[in-house]
């Protein structure tokens, strides 16, 4: 999750909902965060984050803004809530998709949890892809049945002491529906982390993918029915 981090003094300005149009920036909620990580066993690599974004998902390493996440090698296991907006003309969540997979198809990175803030993003994803370059289509995914209530950076001043710090706080209603994408290991390790992305992420909403076993998306649809009764 890419974010701003804003320092004190600067913490009165207008903070947009990271979850709108208004910015590029939203914060993945630990009902999405915990699943991934009991998917992955651990998160070693958040590739765009910062010290407010790690706190709810408390990777290994990060990179923050100043580090530009794109320009280094990522390795283990990655979580990725890529900043949203454009770039000139190019979607910012392809761009990251693009590193990402080319650093999964390199070997560098073992497994990683996608989470693209709309379901828009498989659209986009197909325009001008690198040739050779994995698809979002080819692996698993999970469509949420409830939009993804991210969350934002709100101000909380203290007068007494003139001061100000940032906080998370819940999002309002979602304008997109999202989709969270499984890239899983090779090899042995693959089915293991497939099973363990139905019984994660099936209750949270509909799994797909030519990667994926029916057998498994059906037990993740049984498991979210049984918990809905």
């Amino acid at each position: 999750m890419r974010q701003a981090c804003l320092e004190l003094d600067g913490a009165r300005q207008r903070i947009a909902a990271r979850h709108s149009s208004e910015t590029p920036e939203h914060y993945t909620p630990p009902e999405i965060v915990e699943p991934a990580r009991r998917v992955l066993g651990r998160i070693d690599l958040d590739p765009a984050s910062c010290a407010l974004a790690n706190g709810v998902v408390q990777a290994e390493r990060t990179f923050a803004i100043e580090d530009d996440g794109l320009s280094v090698p990522w390795t283990g296991r990655a979580f990725l809530n890529p900043p949203g907006g454009k770039d000139g003309n190019e979607s910012l969540q392809k761009r990251w998709w693009y590193y990402l997979a080319a650093e999964w198809a390199s070997g560098r990175v073992f497994s990683a949890i996608y989470v693209a803030f709309s379901v828009e993003f498989l659209q986009v994803a197909q325009v001008d892809a690198p040739p050779g370059l994995p698809s979002p289509h080819m692996f698993p995914r999970c469509y949420p049945a409830s939009r993804v209530q991210y969350l934002r950076e709100e101000v909380v001043e203290d007068p007494l002491f003139k001061s100000a710090s940032v906080r998370l706080v819940r999002g309002k209603s979602p304008p997109h529906a999202s989709t969270i994408i499984y890239l899983p290991p090779v090899g042995a390790d693959a089915l293991p982390g497939l099973r363990r992305f139905a019984a994660e992420f099936g209750p949270i909403g509909a799994l797909a993918g030519p990667l994926f076993p029916e057998s498994l998306a059906a037990s993740g649809a049984r498991e979210r029915d049984r918990r809905q009764r």
